[in-house]
């Protein structure tokens, strides 16, 4: 499953997990993005095309300290910024909101 720790549990394994493989205190998580490559659309064909001038999907990833999967958003076109993704994340909106309020990604 690909799961994000939620209880406090599970939050204070995966905090201190990532403490001792990068020695950076309180990350419940490492975030990134990447370009799936996927046929051009015929509707709003412009909007999938990326910086790198191909069609693609924007595909936002969390891994926890032992480099599994925690979150996965993969639904924004290619030309979304990463910053706009991450913030309307249903993940990037428990942070913002005060849900998770003890933790770094």
């Amino acid at each position: 499953f690909i799961k994000f720790p939620s209880t406090a549990a599970e939050q204070i394994s995966t905090k201190q997990k990532y403490c001792e493989v990068a020695n950076v205190p309180n990350v419940l998580g490492a975030v990134d993005r990447t370009h799936v490559a996927i046929k051009g659309p015929r509707d709003e064909e412009e909007i999938n095309v990326n910086q790198n001038n191909f069609h693609s999907i924007n595909v936002q990833v969390v891994c926890n300290g032992t480099l599994a999967f925690t979150n996965v958003v993969a639904k924004w076109p290619g030309s979304t910024h990463e910053s706009f993704i991450v913030s309307n994340s249903g993940l990037g909106i428990k942070f913002e909101e005060g849900h998770i309020p003890d933790g770094w990604l």
